[in-house]
């Protein structure tokens, strides 16, 4: 492929030119071809919902205690 300035070359040159217009119009999009282990994932996602829950539960169990702790003071009154 070249381009040159002389009407014998103008075909050849037409050529290069829609050919350059052309791969300047592709995009790549490369990414990783990284197959997923779903049993890890899984297990993953429990532990974070086990540790959730456990910090649900402690929630839980302070908001008893300060509700005890209401009622204690309003049974003083």
């Amino acid at each position: 492929m070249n381009i040159g300035p002389s009407l014998k070359n103008l075909e050849e040159t037409l050529s290069s030119l829609y050919f350059g217009s052309r791969a300047m119009k592709v995009k790549n999009r490369p990414f990783i071809n990284k197959q997923k282990d779903y049993y890890a994932l899984s297990m993953q996602l429990q532990g974070e919902l086990d540790a959730k829950d456990d910090e649900i539960n402690r929630m839980q169990i302070k908001l008893s205690d300060l509700l005890n702790e209401v009622n204690v003071m309003k049974s003083v009154r």
